[in-house]
């Protein structure tokens, strides 16, 4: 039997929910404008539900008089002359109240919005444009702050001399393979002399540059500095093997007084481990070692060694090094909307990732929940661009025949989605045609909280599942190849 949730939403996603370069995709939002003519265009949640049956069995209604209609008939005058709810609307109310643990008597929105911690800095602009404007206003405000980030452009600028890890790093960070279209070319010790970009997949405003050398013959630095525009960049990584050599500090005071964040990146660390070992020294003190090795050499270097970031880290393994510390980096160093447009490309990289591109999404819940709220059209295009986002982040929505293999709570599927939508339309029926509310703001707030915070929880369970999987298999195909 066909399901006209999951038809609806395979309209929906029929965009891309990553914006192209152009910045004009964006998959399951509809427009904010307040304009009545606009609205009529755009993918009209409440004209396409009407068919849809709701857990009760009944159909939701043809029109909107028919609620509205029906909803007034349904009131009774009292003796007194006050107007009374059917027993059924009653019970709705008060049970879902019970459920959500709403004293309607005791908390009000603004109550509930003000000891949200999720909402953040945004709370007091919230009340205010809510309270001077109206909810349309604070609909609108919300939805920006939620769908930013999907027109931020991040430039990550990676600096160095020839075969020092540059390549593989690009191609690790961004997942993709050597043989992989769109790969950087690894380990061919050529020094490019021109800048190279490469987009992530994910996201193609993610973008790994790859720098010319510099004070070679044939890019001076006089040359490099004509090639590289230097404020066309977030950040730098410069890669060193092993240590900072003069044109590495050279490159360091030119960003200096751009005002440009760097750091410094030595990228094979598992290499280093085994190579001590060879020396007696344990794996747990390399680090330590090495970073005194690099010390020693930038000695004389005062403004690199006082101040100066250092990161030791493996391509091959994000798990051995300061991968973690790296990114923390990366995240104090951007705005916070381009770190999320980063975070959420992230997680398929390992497990140590899987909880930085969490956390982002965690921290968008409560502005959204809040929005779809208030929200009085749309909201079905914003709970399935939430979930595909969701999706997308974890890396879950393009796994390949074996994957599918595994027992995940959530598997990706236009029609799983539609299901999933679904069920948050069985727990509370008419929750996504507010045409005439049946749940006041505060229980539609908890209520929308509640269902992202739980699948987004167990979307990331099955993302460590893939994961898991996924490192799993790469060491049999290593096991093969060595008994090979």
């Amino acid at each position: 039997m066909n399901n006209p949730i999951c038809d609806l939403y395979k309209h929906i996603t029929a965009q891309s929910i990553i914006p192209n370069n152009d910045h004009d995709t964006e998959r399951g939002l509809v427009s904010d404008s307040s304009d009545d003519e606009d609205q009529t265009d755009t993918w009209n949640v409440e004209e396409k539900l009407d068919s849809i049956s709701v857990s009760n069995g009944e159909q939701v209604r043809e029109s909107d008089e028919e609620l509205v209609n029906e909803k007034h008939s349904g009131e009774k005058e009292s003796s007194s002359g006050e107007q009374v709810k059917e027993p059924d609307e009653v019970l709705i109310n008060e049970k879902h109240s019970t459920e959500i643990g709403l004293s309607s008597d005791a908390e009000t929105l603004e109550d509930e919005i003000l000891k949200d911690i999720g909402l953040g800095s945004i709370k007091q602009e919230v009340l205010h444009i809510f309270k001077a404007d109206g909810p349309k206003s604070a609909v609108s405000y919300l939805n920006e702050n939620v769908s930013m980030w999907k027109n931020a452009t991040v430039r990550i600028a990676v600096a160095g001399k020839s075969s020092v890890g540059k390549s593989t790093f690009i191609n690790a960070i961004r997942d993709v393979n050597s043989t992989d279209e769109g790969s950087a070319n690894e380990g061919d010790g050529e020094t490019t002399l021109v800048v190279q970009e490469y987009r992530h997949p994910k996201n193609k405003e993610i973008i790994y540059c790859d720098l010319p050398g510099y004070g070679t013959v044939t890019m001076t630095r006089k040359m490099f500095l004509e090639k590289v525009k230097l404020l066309d960049y977030d950040l730098f990584f410069i890669f060193i093997n092993p240590v900072p050599t003069e044109d590495d500090q050279w490159l360091t005071e030119q960003l200096r007084k751009v005002e440009k964040k760097f750091c410094f990146v030595r990228a094979k660390l598992d290499l280093d481990i085994k190579n001590h070992k060879k020396m007696g020294i344990a794996a747990e003190n390399v680090p330590a070692e090495i970073r005194r090795t690099i010390f020693d050499a930038v000695n004389d270097m005062s403004p690199v060694k006082e101040d100066v970031d250092i990161f030791l880290i493996s391509n091959k393994n994000f798990k051995i090094g300061d991968m973690k510390k790296l990114i923390s980096f990366i995240e104090a160093k951007l705005s916070s909307l381009k770190f999320d447009a980063f975070a959420f490309c992230l997680s398929s990289i390992g497990k140590e990732m899987i909880e930085v591109t969490y956390q982002r999404l965690q921290n968008r819940i409560s502005s959204l929940a809040l929005m779809l709220a208030w929200c009085d059209y749309g909201v079905l295009n914003y709970c399935a661009g939430e979930i595909d986002l969701y999706y997308h982040s974890f890396g879950l929505d393009s796994l390949v025949d074996d994957y599918r293999l595994l027992n995940l709570r959530h598997p990706f599927s236009a029609d799983y989605i539609g299901t999933l939508i679904d069920r948050l339309c069985e727990d509370f029926p008419g929750i996504l045609k507010q045409v005439v509310p049946i749940y006041n703001t505060v229980v539609l707030y908890r209520t929308y909280k509640r269902f992202f915070e739980q699948l987004l929880d167990e979307l990331k369970d099955d993302c460590c599942t893939m994961i898991a999987y996924t490192i799993k298999k790469k060491l049999l195909s290593e096991e093969t190849e060595n008994l090979q």
